[in-house]
C-alpha cells in the first residue's frame, strides 16, 4: 500500500492481487472510502486475469453499519454496478465489494480537494444613517455554498474590530445553495453622532472567513 499528499488534499493510491475459491459464493474482499471535504472523488477499477467478477458500491450511513443482501452482498442504492467507477462522491463512508471466481486485480485511487477559498461579501449600505437601518450583505460562494448561521456584524468608531463582533440581531436569507443575506438591525438612536466603520462577515460550510465593509 502506497499513500503520499499534496496541497489539495489527501491522495491514497492502492493495488490489491487475490484469488477467490470457486465454492465461496460472497464476497471476499470489503474496503471503506471515508470522505469529508466537500469535493470529493474516487475511481475504483477491476482487471480480471482469469474468471468474471462483479464489484460493488454502496453509500454507507457510517462507518459500523453494511448494508447487504441475503449472500452478504453490498446493495448497491446509489450508483451503479460497474467494471470501472468514475464518481464524484458526495461526503460519506462507502463499502466496496467484489465477487467472482479466478483471479483479478483491484485499484482504488481517491482524493479530495480542500476549499480554501474566502466567501465573497457585497455590501451596499447607506452613506447617512438614521432611527434603524437595516444593513445588509450578499455573501457568495459557488464552492461549498454559505454557513447560514454564520453571519456577524462589527460597529467601530475606531475603524479596529477586536472583541466587537456579535451575531445579535443578525439574520441569514437564503438566495440559492451558494448565495444569501446576511442582515442586521442597526438602531442608532443610542449611538453618538460620528462616522462609523460597519464590517459584517460570513463563513461558507468548510469554514473560510469572508468580509464586508463600509465606513457611515
Amino acid at each position: 500500500m502506497k499513500a503520499r499528499y499534496n496541497r489539495i488534499g489527501a491522495y491514497l493510491l492502492v493495488s490489491i492481487l487475490l484469488l477467490i475459491p470457486a465454492a465461496y459464493p460472497a464476497p471476499i474482499k470489503y474496503f471503506n472510502l471515508t470522505f469529508t471535504d466537500y469535493d470529493c472523488y474516487a475511481n475504483i477499477s477491476i482487471t480480471s486475469h482469469t474468471g468474471q467478477f462483479t464489484l460493488y458500491l454502496n453509500m454507507l450511513p457510517d462507518m459500523c453499519t453494511q448494508t447487504t443482501d441475503s449472500l452478504n452482498r453490498a446493495i448497491v442504492s446509489t450508483y451503479q454496478t460497474s467494471s470501472v467507477l468514475g464518481l464524484n462522491m458526495s461526503p460519506g463512508t462507502y463499502i466496496a465489494a467484489v465477487e467472482g471466481v479466478g483471479r483479478y486485480s483491484l485499484t482504488k485511487d481517491s482524493f479530495c480537494n480542500i476549499d480554501i477559498t474566502s466567501p465573497t461579501m457585497t455590501t451596499d449600505f447607506p452613506g447617512y444613517v438614521s432611527k434603524t437601518t437595516i444593513l445588509e450583505a450578499i455573501a457568495s460562494d459557488s464552492n461549498a455554498g454559505i454557513n447560514a448561521t454564520s453571519c456577524e456584524v462589527c460597529i467601530s468608531d475606531d475603524g479596529q474590530c477586536d472583541f466587537e463582533w456579535t451575531d445579535l440581531g443578525t439574520t441569514f436569507t437564503e438566495i440559492s445553495s451558494t448565495k444569501g443575506i446576511c442582515r442586521y438591525q442597526w438602531n442608532t438612536n443610542s449611538t453618538d453622532q460620528g462616522t462609523y466603520k460597519v464590517n459584517i462577515r460570513a463563513r461558507d460550510t468548510q469554514g473560510n472567513l469572508g468580509f464586508g465593509t463600509e465606513s457611515d
